[in-house]
């Protein structure tokens, strides 16, 4: 006969186990729930688009099944910033005088632009990306809503900066296809073109993905490094993007001296996060050009790849 104390153990052993499989079992049955659901679809002659919601509110802007998140909003937050990398972006408005003329080369879900526009209503914005339905979509499903003062180009990224003659106190590449940046977009010739359209003591902001999976990441900075007079980086606090900010003249702005500014800009401007630990961890003067890596240049470039009319310049 077996000693009733001998299964006391045993006894709270079991209850623990099945207490533990209940709580696995509701956290999973939770999860389910809020698995995101497709409410919409389309192809464009540039991108599969897709959209998806969870239950809780949270939509997001696919350009394949299962891929990258090219932008989010939360419905029951709609004006705030949900990825870490869109936070770091806003941190150029830090390293310059208050900005009267942005450009954003690549819409996607626009919450960038739709933030910038809320939080400074002085500035005026001019939004590009080549495909019209991403645009229709940024609208009907991410309350992007252009309007005399935030403008939409339909046009590839490169070939607008071209042709443009206007100057921009601030300018953001976040340009994307599926999954990395198209090429035409990386090259110092594209740079430069970029260059010529920046204002004196203007930035230009650029949302790249980090060296882990981005085999180009090292020449894409060497690339900023031939053409801009000075390039800080910083790593977006999760996630794999790096975001690079570029001047056409020389700048000295050390960690303390940028956390101090964002106090600052967020007394002023609210930001509605807080920006400094996105950026301040990790902020980096890249001085240093790392022999044997290349600059990208067009010449490396197929012809066809040459305006590249048929790749999607869209935000992430």
């Amino acid at each position: 006969m077996t000693d009733k104390r001998s299964r006391r153990p045993l006894r709270r052993h079991l209850i623990a186990l099945c207490g533990g499989a209940l709580l696995l079992a509701a956290l999973a049955a939770l999860v389910a729930a809020d698995a995101p659901r497709v409410i919409y679809r389309s192809r464009s002659p540039y991108n599969e688009i897709i959209v998806t919601e969870s239950e809780r509110g949270r939509r997001v802007l696919l350009f394949e099944p299962g891929g990258d998140e090219q932008s989010s909003i939360d419905l029951l937050q709609p004006e705030a910033l949900q990825a870490d990398y869109t936070k770091a972006i806003t941190t150029g408005l830090a390293l310059i005088a208050p900005p009267r003329r942005a450009l954003m080369i690549g819409v996607g879900g626009g919450s960038v632009a739709s933030y910038l526009h809320r939080r400074l209503p002085e500035l005026d914005i001019d939004c590009v990306d080549i495909d019209a339905e991403v645009v229709a979509v940024a609208q009907r499903f991410f309350r992007f809503s252009p309007d005399a003062r935030m403008r939409v180009h339909i046009a590839d990224g490169r070939r607008f900066v071209e042709q443009s003659r206007d100057r921009y106190d601030l300018i953001i590449l976040d340009a994307y296809n599926s999954d990395d940046v198209p090429l035409h977009l990386t090259t110092a010739e594209y740079l430069r073109a970029v260059q010529q359209r920046v204002a004196p003591r203007g930035v230009v902001v650029s949302n790249l993905i980090c060296e882990e999976l981005n085999r180009l990441y090292p020449a894409m900075l060497r690339t900023f490094q031939e053409v801009f007079a000075d390039v800080y980086s910083a790593r977006a606090s999760r996630g794999y993007n790096c975001v690079v900010f570029a001047f056409n003249e020389p700048r000295a702005i050390a960690a303390g001296d940028l956390r101090r500014e964002l106090l600052r800009l967020d007394r002023e401007r609210s930001f509605g996060f807080d920006p400094r630990p996105i950026v301040v961890d990790g902020w980096r003067h890249e001085t240093v050009r790392a022999a044997g890596v290349r600059v990208l240049r067009d010449a490396e470039l197929a012809p066809a790849s040459l305006p590249a009319s048929a790749l999607k310049t869209g935000d992430r």
